[in-house]
Formats: structure tokens, C-alpha cells, sequence
């Protein structure tokens, strides 16, 4: 990880996607502090590296709706599930543009 980090810095697609497979086995662990912490990192790397939009996001925030459900937080699973679907219907919307522009 830290190699990953000083090669393409904090913020790079990678290094999100490393956070990502950590947050997802600190929260198999029972490790919940840690992974939310993963996941809040790994969204914000994604988010510096691509726009806020960026279906890529959708991984993450979806990763986010699962362990907030998980540990009984409806309130942020709830959040992270619409903003994940505004995203979606975003990128739908821009792919309709482009073809009826095309």
C-alpha cells in the first residue's frame, strides 16, 4: 500500500480500489471503524480522480450502503444508496444526450 501510494499518490484510481478490498476485509473482520474510515477514503481518491459524478463512484457508495446496513446505520445506507442512484440517473441522462447528439 504504501508503495502503491508513492508511486501514484493518495488520490489515484488504484489506490482507491486498494482501500476498497481493505474496507471490505475490515468489515469481515468486525473492524467497522477502520473499514468506514477505508471507504471514506476510497471515495474521496475516486472523487479527486474523477468528477463527483463518475460511475465509478457508484462502486464504492454501493460497497458503503451494504456495510452501513450492516451495522445499522439506515440513515447513511439510505444516503449513500440516492446518491449513488443520482449518479446513475446522471450518466443516463449524459449517454442519452450523446447518442441523440451523435
Amino acid at each position: 500500500m504504501a508503495i502503491q501510494e508513492k508511486i501514484y499518490g493518495p488520490d489515484h484510481h488504484l489506490i482507491a480500489s486498494t482501500w476498497l478490498t481493505l474496507a471490505k476485509i475490515y468489515q469481515a473482520k468486525g473492524k467497522y471503524t477502520d473499514a468506514e474510515i477505508l471507504y471514506n477514503q476510497a471515495l474521496t481518491a475516486l472523487e479527486k480522480t474523477f468528477a463527483v459524478e463518475h460511475c465509478s463512484i457508484t462502486d464504492i457508495l454501493e460497497a458503503q450502503v451494504e456495510f452501513y446496513k450492516a451495522i445499522g446505520n439506515t440513515t447513511k445506507a439510505t444516503q449513500a444508496r440516492e446518491r449513488a442512484e443520482q449518479i446513475r440517473a446522471m450518466n443516463q441522462t449524459k449517454s442519452a444526450l450523446v447518442v441523440k447528439a451523435g
